[in-house]
């Protein structure tokens, strides 16, 4: 074969050579191409599980906290005693805090009786009749009014 086509055959040959020569002819018969593939998802699979583990790691803590801060804030309430008269009743819900009106609504509801109520509403109607308010005044106006639409 003479021209291009056995200068082809010959440089082949020739770079056979240079691969036998370098130790890169002749690997195993067993080489799996799919192994990388396989240790790819292997990697992905532990990395899945590390993650997961976390994640319920991190919920675990986080139901934990919430319950160590609703324990503590139950006993933070159940430390306020309410006074026996109304008007002391009244500014014990007007000194609560807003998250916990639930709460103490539930806790003292068979306390909100009629005669509760009746001195809400004196309390409401009384500064509602005044001519003029003070900012202070129209501020316990509103904070009445919002107890009183909270409790009903």
């Amino acid at each position: 074969m003479d021209g291009l086509a056995g200068d082809m055959l010959q440089g082949m040959s020739e770079g056979a050579d240079a691969r036998k020569r370098a130790g890169l002819e002749g690997l195993p018969k067993t080489h799996n191409p799919g192994v990388i593939s396989a240790n790819l998802r292997e990697r992905m699979k532990e990395a899945d599980a590390k993650a997961r583990e976390q994640y319920e790691q991190n919920l675990r803590e986080s139901k934990e906290l919430e319950l160590q801060i609703q324990e503590e804030r139950e006993a933070r309430l159940d430390a306020r005693v309410p006074p026996e008269d109304v008007d002391g009743f009244i500014e014990y819900f007007l000194s609560t805090e807003m998250e916990d009106m639930s709460y103490v609504t539930t806790k003292y509801a068979p306390r909100l009786t009629e005669e509760f109520f009746k001195e809400l509403d004196n309390r409401i109607g009384t500064l509602k009749l005044r001519p003029e308010l003070t900012e202070e005044e129209e501020d316990i106006l509103g904070e009445l009014g919002m107890l009183r639409e909270m409790l009903t």
